[in-house]
């Protein structure tokens, strides 16, 4: 996820086709690993899942589409699998860690909770309008 938005804001800032195929390439990859885990979720770190990182990588496959031309659309919408239901924690928000292979939660956390409306924003609006007011409306958004 941070390289394909590195990449990409390194091209839209300096122009160049240098770094399209890696573009593409990681964009197609990460899409695949998320598109084939369980749960639409994968570990950042050895044990360690943290479903905003998520939200920011699906955001930057969107991103690379626009770069690249390609269509991550119906991968965007299956995605949303991860951020809904028992993956959600008591307030109805992503939870800052989550179990990758189990699908156990924490809870929500103001910094994660930020983190996950700034990206849902670019791929689903409308989750993360209600995700900003839930959090808002708990007043902890530290």
């Amino acid at each position: 996820m941070l390289l394909i938005n590195a990449l990409t804001s390194y091209h839209n800032l300096l122009g160049g086709d240098k770094y399209l195929p890696i573009i593409k390439y990681q964009s197609e990859t990460l899409s695949s690993e998320l598109d084939k885990s369980p749960l639409g979720l994968l570990d950042d770190y050895p044990d360690q899942c943290f479903p905003s990182d998520i939200i920011a990588a699906i955001a930057a496959i969107n991103r690379a589409d626009t770069l690249l031309g390609t269509d991550h659309s119906d991968f965007i919408k299956r995605s949303f699998r991860a951020c809904q239901g028992n993956l959600l924690d008591s307030t109805g928000l992503p939870p800052y860690m989550a179990d990758s292979d189990t699908g156990r939660i924490g809870i929500a956390r103001g910094s994660s909770s930020q983190w996950a409306t700034i990206w849902a924003s670019e791929i689903w609006p409308d989750k993360a309008y209600a995700w900003y007011n839930k959090r808002k409306r708990s007043r902890s958004f530290g």
